[in-house]
């Protein structure tokens, strides 16, 4: 937005000013930029707390989903899963397919999915191969 900004007043300075155009028309351009700018912003914020808010992981014994509304649902099976890693912003699980999805952090029951998905990234114990 301050790019935007810049750049309208610099048109304004190298085009409108020397044909005549006073601080007025600069000044509206501005404003209606920050109304546009502040449209958009509550429209993208509305739309991301009604993804947030249908954000939904579920773990159970045979794989792991996850379902986002306007984003197509993911499910990686338990067998599928080639690896667990921890991030900054919660786990991402991969699966050999090429799927990934996050589990964020910030969703309730976090630290119970870590610990289960922790053991399904576990190597599998060699020795047992053989019994």
């Amino acid at each position: 937005m301050v790019a935007t900004a810049a750049a309208v007043a610099g048109l304004w300075g190298a085009v409108l000013r020397p044909r005549g155009s006073g601080a007025g028309t600069l000044a509206f351009a501005l404003v209606l930029l920050g109304v546009l700018a502040l449209l958009s912003l509550r429209r993208r914020l509305r739309r991301l707390v009604a993804r947030w808010t249908s954000f939904e992981v579920t773990v159970d014994g045979g794989g792991i989903s996850r379902a986002v509304a306007g984003f197509p649902p993911i499910r990686i099976a338990r067998a599928d899963v080639a690896a667990v890693d921890e991030r900054g912003a919660g786990l991402v699980v991969r699966g050999r397919g090429g799927a990934s999805l996050l589990v964020p952090r910030e969703i309730e029951g976090y630290e119970r999915a870590r610990a289960l998905l922790a053991a399904w990234a576990a190597p599998p114990n060699p020795g047992a191969a053989g019994r």
